[in-house]
């Protein structure tokens, strides 16, 4: 019974998709649970201004998680999901319009489901992240961590 249990869980993880989606909930649990501690235990109700702009807590909550997120998603995208050992530094720099334009798309989103939608905004970054997810697999498949196979 526990070897055919392993077969099944090798098999599945020989999916690059399946192993997207596992390295996908990692990234995106850390991204989420400093996201929950950022807004809700330091910048709860806070604003701040820099320059000519206004940020709410929220915001700067995003960042914050978006970037540690981000950090535990390249490294488990580059060792496990795309299982590419050389050329780190390349995609890191590839990596960074990636998580860029997915950041926008997240804070985009965020805010409207908080500002226009009126959701608490956990779950507002929630449903953010599980929108921008698909997008962010393609990306990195096809210009982050292509390989000559693919």
């Amino acid at each position: 019974m526990f070897n055919r249990a392993q077969d099944f869980v090798q098999r599945l993880f020989t999916n690059k998709v399946i192993r997207y989606l596992f390295s996908g909930g990692i990234s995106a649990g850390v991204d989420m649970a400093i996201f929950f501690v950022c807004w809700n235990y330091i910048f709860h109700q806070s604003s701040f201004h820099i320059g000519g702009f206004s940020f709410m807590g929220y915001d700067v909550s995003l960042v914050i998680s978006y970037i540690c997120g981000s950090l535990t998603s390249f490294i488990l995208n580059k060792f496990f999901v795309f299982e590419v050992q050389n050329q780190g530094s390349t995609q890191f720099l590839k990596s960074l319009p990636v998580y860029f334009i997915a950041f926008l798309g997240n804070w985009i989103l965020l805010r409207a489901g908080i500002e226009w939608l009126h959701l608490f905004p956990t779950l507002s970054r929630i449903i953010a992240a599980l929108l921008v997810a698909f997008m962010t697999f393609n990306l990195h498949k096809y210009f982050t961590f292509k390989t000559k196979t693919q």
